[in-house]
């Protein structure tokens, strides 16, 4: 957990951080626990990853939601599809 409070740019008044800093990466780069953008704000920690036959299908929570909830289904992509992926220390 952390010890000093976010920013408030980054936290947007709540303890979560919404707006981390973040990276490029390929889909097929991804690794469950990383954390990526679905929009501005939402960021999802992936719980579920599966490639085959050329695609990546993702599954994830919301960091609000924690491991408590059910993942839900974020996509199936390309490898080559491009997220926003949260940079080390971020969470």
């Amino acid at each position: 957990m952390r010890t000093r409070p976010l920013p408030l740019r980054k936290s947007l008044g709540t303890e979560f951080n919404l707006r981390p800093d973040t990276e490029r990466v390929r889909a097929g780069a991804l690794r469950v626990g990383d954390v990526v953008m679905e929009d501005f704000d939402h960021p999802v920690i992936i719980m579920q990853l599966n490639s085959a036959r050329g695609s990546v299908t993702i599954h994830g929570n919301y960091v609000w939601e924690r491991a408590t909830g059910k993942s839900w289904f974020l996509g199936k992509f390309n490898p080559i599809h491009m997220f926003d992926r949260a940079l080390p220390g971020e969470y």
